[in-house]
């Protein structure tokens, strides 16, 4: 009677094992990068509040300087923990409307942008919104 394993059997399993962890991690990752998504998401939608508490402390300035505001500033340092390149803001000139958007992570090449109209959505691209026409959601 023969006792233990073969080397073929060990190595078979040990493929096995690899190849189950793998899937695993891929899984993980992407369950990760998820929960990342909803938080950015949930960041913006706390920036569109912010931004009606911001323009009723300020009667007659609106939304004035509301983009370089210190709440701004936290969301924008938390944003920045979930992406690389943080959020971005625009506001008009004349204080009445503005924008705000972060790239996604799970969505690679999407941002998710919020502004003064209550607009919510996706958009293809990378979040600039120095490029933008005016200041609501493309």
């Amino acid at each position: 009677m023969k006792k233990g394993f073969t080397l073929v059997e060990v190595l078979i399993v040990v493929t096995i094992t690899g190849i189950i962890l793998s899937i695993i991690m891929i899984t993980v990752g992407s369950a990760r990068d998820k929960a990342k998504d909803a938080a950015i998401k949930a960041n913006l939608s706390g920036i569109r509040s912010e931004g009606e508490v911001y323009a009723t402390d300020n009667p007659g300035s609106g939304y004035t300087n509301f983009c370089s505001s210190t709440k701004m500033g936290e969301y924008k340092n938390a944003v920045l923990g979930l992406n690389k390149e943080g959020l971005g803001c625009r506001e008009s000139l004349d204080g009445k409307e503005w924008a705000a958007c972060a790239d996604l992570v799970y969505e690679a090449g999407s941002y998710w942008c919020v502004d003064w109209q209550a607009n919510a959505k996706i958009i293809a691209g990378d979040c600039n919104p120095t490029t933008w026409s005016n200041t609501t959601c493309p």
